[in-house]
């Protein structure tokens, strides 16, 4: 069931104290609320809905975000990416802009972790010919180069990802599901352990449609 499509009708709650959180394993977990249909997001093949599951939580697709009618892309990274297919390079977009400021204790790690990074595609781009994307945020970033375009705001994924060959992310639902959407493998590098980000790159590499 697409939920995006049905709507249905959920009661409003008056009282926080109607609901329970309820944990299964590493795979799933939902908010219980005793009178009203609960959404999760979650993939329909690989996460099955536990028995213990009340009838009113249900393991459905993923909610697709669709976006703005007058979205568009900065003028910079439209010419960045038509550049990169006018002369035949791979587009491989690298996303750790909403973790740099959670997953690290200070913007200082951040910063060096943004430096390896960058120092990894560089020497990648010795021996492949691509261009990458790489999407920080506007107070932890490393420079752009020829090859190599820093994003210091988020962009659409959806505008965006059609024209990339990779998508590298720290393993966001959202960020998963667009990506694999428009037929880019994931390669996934969870940055929050005590989160839904190592279930989905698990999901990813067991599916076969990334690492």
């Amino acid at each position: 069931m697409d939920m995006d499509e049905h709507r249905i009708s959920i009661p409003q709650q008056d009282q926080c104290a109607d609901h329970q959180a309820s944990v299964h394993g590493e795979q799933s977990g939902a908010v219980a609320y005793r009178h009203a249909a609960v959404k999760g997001t979650a993939a329909v093949w690989r996460a099955v809905k536990p028995q213990d599951w009340p009838d009113n939580q249900h393991v459905v697709g993923f909610s697709r975000y669709r976006g703005l009618e007058n979205e568009s892309l900065p003028d910079e990274l439209v010419q960045f990416v038509a550049k990169a297919k006018s002369s035949g390079k791979m587009l491989v977009y690298v996303g750790l802009g909403s973790m740099l400021g959670v997953a690290f204790d200070s913007e200082e790690k951040a910063r060096e972790t943004l430096d390896v990074v960058r120092n990894g595609i560089i020497d990648c781009l010795n021996g492949c010919d691509f261009h990458a994307i790489i999407h920080c945020n506007d107070k932890v970033f490393v420079e752009s180069t020829d090859k190599i375009l820093v994003l210091k705001k988020p962009v659409s994924h959806d505008l965006l990802f059609p024209d990339c060959s990779v998508v590298v992310n720290h393993g966001g639902a959202g960020t998963v599901q667009t990506s694999l959407c428009y037929g880019c493998p994931c390669i996934v590098f969870p940055c929050v352990v005590a989160s839904d980000q190592p279930f989905w790159a698990d999901v990813v590499e067991r599916s076969g449609l990334g690492y």
